[in-house]
């Protein structure tokens, strides 16, 4: 697929070496086919404590699957009370960025690498800029809107009025910094974030993150491509989720 043979070993090398050297290859071979400026895959792991395969309810010694699943004993999000999972960068190319993405709804709601790994949905920006554009233009209607409240309360109730009218513009200027497009290189004008799931188990794994400087970068080949990569880690299962030995 990527002009790699899946037997290429590092000689005498540990195993969970040899996992992440195999890893690099992969993001260096895609980002070469792809012409992308940067490519990473992450894994999903439990902070501080094993990877999310080694979590699988009941299976320290038999899973195959690298996935988290809740069972009785587990906190809310499987495993141990207290825990938080979390998307950790394991390979990749391009400028240094942020080496882990908490999966929680609050951070998700400002990161397309946690929103996918937690809904399992591919997402495509094709032109990002466009994103903060709209953006824009919701939080430049709240102003106006802010606006017209403010001036309906100042002649209601004068001077009280016109203190909470400030606040309410302090609170519209808040919204025109919400972007829902989290930043990490201002030069990405198109982004691609898939999910690699378990081919056994349909949990997800981890995730394959693709971005250039220009809007549309890639065209459908280059779509499919990327998304073939995330199915052939899904079908390594534990081989990917580093459990299998």
């Amino acid at each position: 697929m990527l002009g790699l043979s899946p037997g290429t070993i590092l000689p005498a090398a540990d195993p969970r070496v040899v996992r992440l050297w195999r890893l690099r290859l992969i993001v260096q071979a895609l980002a070469r086919a792809t012409g992308a400026e940067w490519v990473g895959l992450y894994r999903k792991v439990r902070r501080g404590g094993a990877s999310s395969g080694a979590l699988h309810a009941g299976a320290a010694k038999s899973s195959a699957a690298g996935a988290v699943s809740s069972t009785a004993s587990d906190g809310p999000d499987g495993g141990d009370e207290g825990a938080s999972l979390v998307l950790v960068k394991e390979a990749y190319v391009g400028s240094n960025s942020r080496p882990f993405f908490p999966l929680t709804e609050a951070f998700a709601a400002k990161s397309n690498n946690s929103t996918v790994a937690m809904t399992r949905k591919t997402i495509v920006y094709h032109h990002v800029d466009a994103v903060h554009l709209e953006d824009e233009d919701k939080a430049e209607d709240g102003d106006k809107a802010e606006d017209e409240d403010k001036a309906e309360d100042e002649d209601k109730a004068g001077d009280q009025a016109k203190a909470e009218g400030a606040e309410g513009a302090g609170a519209a200027d808040a919204v025109g910094d919400s972007n829902p497009y989290y930043v990490c290189d201002t030069r990405v004008q198109f982004e691609l974030c898939a999910p690699i799931v378990d081919s056994k188990t349909g949990e997800v794994l981890g995730i394959l993150d693709v971005e250039a400087w220009r809007p549309r970068h890639l065209a459908r080949d280059g779509v499919l491509l990327a998304l073939q990569v995330c199915q052939r880690l899904g079908e390594m299962g534990a081989h990917f989720a580093g459990d299998a030995h």
